[in-house]
């Protein structure tokens, strides 16, 4: 009973202080925002991030559904397209966890609260895909064989998206890593090579 009421008070306070502050670490400081907030909390806990990566993982498998003609391509492949969140935010975690081990000291709950900030911006990427579905037709998620001027703003709005996963990871490593050439190239590799296993293993799935 105790570990319930204290489950259900430390998710109160990720509503109320910690969801908003982690939201302006990523748009509103972008370069160091999370680090500053991460590096001043003294309180860890696993809930709040377990909620941004199910919030994530509902808004991938069912958002998409309902919206527009997306649905068409979408139905055979949702459920599965749906844990994309978890693989990605499971590999970065990983992965920043064992490049910590290797040059420095890690702590695999920071890792992964860290890395489920990773969850908004994806939760952001899949509803935009959602709303450009709705509001152009001639926009198609699923064919760039003829760009219109809305599908290369979304590619541009996709480039923006991994320069904010590469920033979040940058500054991850930064917490306990004193080198900024490795934190420099690592950085990209760690997000790159996280989509593209999260790709293979979704993939493997259907």
């Amino acid at each position: 009973m105790e570990q319930i009421d204290k489950n259900q008070n430390d998710l109160g306070t990720f509503f109320k202080e910690d969801l908003f502050k982690i939201f302006l670490g990523i748009f509103k400081n972008p370069v160091n925002g999370l680090a500053d907030y991460y590096q001043g909390k003294t309180k860890k806990g696993y809930l709040g991030s377990l909620f941004l990566i199910v919030a994530a993982v509902t808004l991938f498998t069912f958002i998409p559904l309902i919206v527009g003609d997306f649905y068409k391509h979408y139905i055979p492949i949702a459920f599965k397209i749906g844990l994309a969140p978890i693989f990605i935010v499971g590999f970065i975690a990983l992965f920043t966890f064992l490049i910590k081990s290797f040059l420095s000291k890690a702590d695999f709950l920071k890792e992964f609260e860290m890395a489920s900030s990773h969850a908004i911006i994806l939760s952001i990427l899949i509803l935009s895909v959602s709303f450009l579905s709705v509001i152009s037709s001639e926009f198609d998620f699923w064919s760039f064989n003829q760009l219109s001027f809305i599908s290369v703003i979304y590619l541009l709005f996709i480039f923006y998206i991994l320069l904010l996963m590469i920033s979040i990871v940058k500054q991850t490593l930064s917490l306990d890593i004193k080198n900024p050439m490795l934190i420099w190239y690592l950085s990209p590799i760690t997000v790159l090579l996280s989509i593209y296993l999260s790709v293979l293993v979704i993939k493997a799935l259907m």
